[in-house]
């Protein structure tokens, strides 16, 4: 996405988001990032007239662990967070 929208290909290639967001903040340079990630955060800049993605997030649990209570309270946080963003509430969690 950031290839074809800066028409070059990347400076910096990193594993995971929580590096992408490192590398925006520290280096200065862009990065495709999931807005709920970023959301709020003064030092980050969506840039102008860029694309936006919806991609699924699913959450999976194994049949035998449905009723586990600990898995429950984390799944339920989860979903939280999810809504939390979607209705523009994005509060820390």
């Amino acid at each position: 996405m950031a290839g074809d929208y800066f028409e070059t290909p990347p400076i910096l290639r990193v594993t995971d988001h929580k590096a992408a967001l490192d590398a925006c903040k520290r280096l200065k340079v862009a990065a495709v990032l999931p807005e709920m990630m970023v959301h709020g955060d003064a030092e980050i800049e969506r840039m102008p007239d860029t694309p936006s993605t919806v991609r699924e997030a699913w959450l999976v649990t194994h049949e035998s662990r449905l009723k586990d209570p600990k898995l429950n309270v984390v799944k339920q946080w989860i979903e939280a967070c999810f809504a939390d963003f979607q209705s523009g509430q994005n509060e820390a969690h």
